[in-house]
């Protein structure tokens, strides 16, 4: 789903990021894929035709332009990819980039489990797991130099 300015979509989707420096900028739309195949498919579209992009998982990235982007380009807005598969011998989780860490934890606890992620339950998963903001594991990795 594709939603314009000033559609109850594209604006809701604006107020969802943990910067307030990523609010400020206003994409020409948003892009919503639902499945990983729909966030290909885009990525490959707007590369080939040389558009720039910004990627939302939960908006936390500081630096500008880092999870949204402005007029010249379009946001792809990962919050449709927000599954959470615990497997059945309860050893891994799998779960989409649009989530938040909150929902990753509510639903681990529900199982006795849990796990490293975001000090903040608004944290998104992706841009966290990706490296888009610091974390717990960067810190062990420069304690350790």
């Amino acid at each position: 789903m594709v939603e314009l300015p000033g559609t109850p979509g594209y604006e809701e989707g604006q107020t969802a990021y943990y910067s307030s420096m990523q609010m400020a900028f206003t994409p020409a739309c948003r892009a919503s894929p639902q499945s990983a195949a729909n966030v290909a498919s885009i990525v490959k579209e707007a590369v080939k035709s040389e558009i720039p992009f910004a990627v939302h998982s939960g908006g936390c990235f500081m630096t500008p332009g880092g999870s949204n982007i402005g007029q010249e380009g379009f946001t792809i807005d990962l919050a449709g990819l927000s599954t959470i598969e615990i497997a059945q011998d309860k050893k891994s989780v799998k779960f989409g980039p649009g989530n938040r860490w909150g929902a990753v934890f509510t639903a681990l606890a529900e199982q006795g489990l849990h796990a490293v992620g975001g000090r903040d339950p608004g944290v998104g998963t992706g841009g966290y797991l990706m490296g888009g903001e610091s974390h717990a594991i960067a810190y062990v990795e420069r304690a350790a130099f």
